[in-house]
């Protein structure tokens, strides 16, 4: 792997995070801004915001916004009193709204939670017998780092990571490893954190999990992935006499064959790199964030006066944080389903009692086809009859048309609907009808024909509804 590649694989879980995470954007007029400014410190404005401090002091000094300087707060807490500025005016309208986007606020429920470690936190520093942060564990975090006080799960990380070049980035991740970017000389440092890391989430009943990919923390049985990132500084590189000599054989071959009219192809260039990264020993663990995790602390590094060995107590924090809003999340999510699931039950269920209804107004609608039908046949030969008596083929047409009446009148009797509605299992208030499902024919004579009923009328067996079904 390339310098430059493990460079950027060093930001890749931190930049995926970033575009996971939601953002909340406050919007809020240029004179409130100005009063809770001065109603409160700009800390706990920002805080409101989901800001920085330094953030609401540039937006204010961009829209013109006078804040108090520092000091101001104590001050006021001292006694003294002091005139509050005017608001002047801008020179755009557009500066009169102050527009703030800043991370999402975490969930009542992590909130709580949040809470609840806030308050143990202030019982242990009211304790008398309250030690310095983190001294529980800082001989352990300065100890030499053997195979006897490495965490079984840190060794083949830290023999990977020791089994690197001397002086380059290395990235080290898969299965049974847990994912680092650093140089070979933070081996044994990187163990270390890793081990304190380990025994205090076993200390709370947590332990580390492992899949293809890595090995990642699971708080509270809440799989979250991380990266300890050793960070690099980047400078011009500068060409080493075997580059420049391999540059100079590449640029006086390509001469040679220029000279020569020659088409063949000559030897590729030296792979020279643009900038050179020099390690710097500083470590930052990042915790693989997203929207489910806006508001909580993901970074934790390095600084001028603590380390990250002193930071595990914040970082089992973070952790709880962590798996609190995993759980919320997930719980929601099934909450979701569920809802989801009851809404396409009820919809499926109206649907179905809609279909029912349309088959039996169908139904009832082709019966009424053989009402009719049935009432003007009779009609017909009732006005044939008033004329006198019917002789040769009239006779006979008048017989086959009472015939055709009278099968009529026995296909809507209260017996052939019963036989019609029990096949059909029609009248269940339960039953699921599909929609192309035929409850009966037609005697429109644009879809049926004369013929084709008159011989259902007579086939043996089942009746002439069940069969033409």
């Amino acid at each position: 792997m390339t310098i430059q590649a493990v460079a950027q694989s060093s930001l890749k879980l931190g930049y995926i995070a970033s575009l996971a995470m939601t953002s909340a954007m406050t919007t809020i007029s240029r004179q409130d801004l100005f009063d809770k400014v001065w109603s409160s410190p700009v800390t706990r404005v920002a805080a409101e915001f989901g800001v920085s401090d330094t953030a609401v002091r540039k937006m204010c000094r961009r829209h013109g916004i006078p804040v108090p300087s520092r000091g101001y707060w104590a001050q006021v807490a001292a006694g003294r009193t002091f005139p509050r500025p005017k608001l002047g005016p801008v020179s755009r309208a557009r500066l009169e709204t102050v527009r703030f986007v800043g991370a999402g606020q975490p969930s009542p429920e992590v909130k709580a939670v949040a809470e609840r470690l806030k308050e143990k936190a202030r019982e242990v520093q009211r304790s008398p017998d309250r030690g310095a942060p983190g001294e529980e564990i800082a001989p352990q975090a300065h100890a030499a780092a053997d195979n006897q006080e490495i965490h079984p799960l840190v060794v083949r990380t830290r023999d990977k990571l020791a089994g690197a070049e001397a002086g380059e980035m290395t990235r080290v991740s898969g299965k049974g490893l847990f994912t680092v970017v650093a140089s070979a000389g933070q081996a044994d440092r990187v163990a270390r954190i890793l081990t304190l890391i380990l025994r205090a989430m076993e200390a709370q009943g947590w332990s580390a999990k492992g899949d293809d990919k890595s090995l990642f923390l699971a708080p509270d049985d809440e799989p979250i992935r991380f990266e300890i990132a050793e960070q690099s500084t980047r400078t011009p590189h500068k060409r080493t006499d075997a580059e420049a000599a391999a540059v100079k054989r590449y640029e006086e071959g390509r001469e040679r064959a220029y000279r020569r009219g020659s088409w063949s192809v000559t030897p590729d260039p030296p792979l020279i790199p643009e900038w050179d990264y020099e390690p710097t020993g500083q470590l930052v663990l990042t915790l693989d964030g997203g929207y489910r995790h806006s508001g909580m602390r993901r970074k934790f590094s390095d600084g001028k006066t603590q380390r990250l060995e002193g930071m595990v107590d914040r970082l089992m924090e973070a952790l709880t944080l962590y798996a609190a809003g995993e759980k919320v999340w997930r719980e929601r999510q099934e909450k979701e389903r569920l809802e989801r699931a009851e809404a396409e039950k009820r919809r499926k269920e109206a649907d179905r009692r809609q279909r029912l209804a349309s088959k039996r107004l169908e139904f009832l609608e082709l019966q009424l086809q053989r009402f009719r039908r049935a009432a003007d046949v009779e009609a017909f030969i009732a006005q044939a009859e008033a004329e006198g008596p019917a002789e040769d083929v009239v006779g006979d047409f008048i017989a086959w048309a009472k015939r055709y009446a009278a099968s009529l009148r026995e296909d809507i009797s209260q017996e052939a609907l019963r036989q019609k509605l029990q096949a059909l299992d029609l009248m269940n208030d339960e039953v699921d009808i599909d929609g192309w499902r035929s409850v009966d024919h037609s005697l429109d004579p644009e879809t049926e024909h004369r013929t084709r009923y008159l011989e259902a009328r007579v086939r043996p067996g089942a009746p002439w509804w069940y069969w033409r079904r």
